[in-house]
């Protein structure tokens, strides 16, 4: 068992490190609160990883805190860009969607609803830039230095899991072209 463990280890840990996102799926699809899956999922991404890491050599954990390291950087960069270009898109591409409506729904679901609109919006863009992290180092532990390519094929899955989900969640299956 414990071959087993090491042998698919970054993968475990990587799919650890996606707990934020789970937690996401989680709220959606079951109509919980987003600090309950947080809490639920966070427990055994967080169990998960520190028996991952205690049954890893030492010459694999050093791994993951480079991968890890890696995907932290590599998340600024990645999620500055990500928000930055849907800004330009609505800003400049004459688009009616706000495309950060949704850091409020995500800061209320967190904190609660009493909370007023700046203060979610700070709640909600905190687990934005989480999220954008995680992912990144996600990436980092399950794909290593592979090719580019990967990581586009990696940003299109991400981004096809919020073009199936957040339209109902949202409820602007009117606006799913724009969207899109």
């Amino acid at each position: 068992m414990i071959a087993l463990i090491n042998r698919f280890s970054p993968f475990i840990a990587g799919m650890a490190a996606m707990f934020s996102g789970a937690a996401l799926i989680f709220t959606i699809l079951f109509a919980q609160p987003l600090w309950l899956t947080l809490l639920v999922v966070g427990f055994f991404a967080v169990s998960t990883f520190a028996l991952v890491w205690l049954l890893s050599p030492p010459d694999r954990r050093s791994t993951f805190v480079e991968a890890s390291k890696v995907g932290l950087i590599a998340g600024v960069v990645a999620t500055i860009a990500y928000d930055l270009s849907r800004w330009l898109l609505v800003t400049f591409g004459q688009l009616t969607y706000w495309p950060f409506k949704t850091f409020p729904i995500f800061g209320r679901s967190i904190a609660g609803e009493h909370l007023d609109l700046a203060t979610a919006y700070a709640v909600g863009t905190a687990y934005h830039i989480v999220n954008g992290l995680l992912f990144s180092v996600a990436y980092c532990l399950i794909f290593g230095r592979r090719h580019w390519a990967f990581g586009i094929a990696w940003a299109l899955v991400l981004e096809a899991s919020v073009l199936w989900l957040y339209p109902g969640w949202l409820g602007i299956d009117d606006l799913m072209a724009e969207f899109t």
